[in-house]
Formats: structure tokens, sequence, C-alpha cells
């Protein structure tokens, strides 16, 4: 099992959503977030798709 941090961001600003995430589901325009004692928390929102290359650059800086 791989746990999660989910956050929102507007602006420059990140604000923490939901922690210990261990599952997600869509439920119209909402995205819903379970933490490992499955407690959701829902958020409008939607999934944006990102390159393989994208991920391992965010992996380089955070190995740096």
């Amino acid at each position: 099992m791989c746990l999660s941090t989910v956050y929102t961001l507007k602006g420059n600003e990140k604000q923490e959503v939901c922690k210990n995430v261990a599952s997600m589901t869509v439920e119209g325009d909402k995205l819903v977030f379970s933490d490992i004692l499955g407690v959701p928390t829902a958020v409008v929102g939607k999934l944006e798709t990102v390159s393989y290359t994208h991920l391992r650059a965010h992996e380089t800086v955070l190995d740096l």
C-alpha cells in the first residue's frame, strides 16, 4: 500500500486536503479520497495526466 497526502493548489499556495490516502474514487465532479481509517474527504476537481518524464523530473529534484 502506498500512502499519500493530497493537496490543492491556489496560485502558489498549497493546502492540505487529506493525509494517509489509501484510496480514491470519482463521484460525478468530486474526487473522494479515503484515508487509512476509511474516512472520506470529497473535493470538487479533476485529474490531469502528466508524462512519465514529468514525474521523473520531480523525483530527480527531490533526490538532490
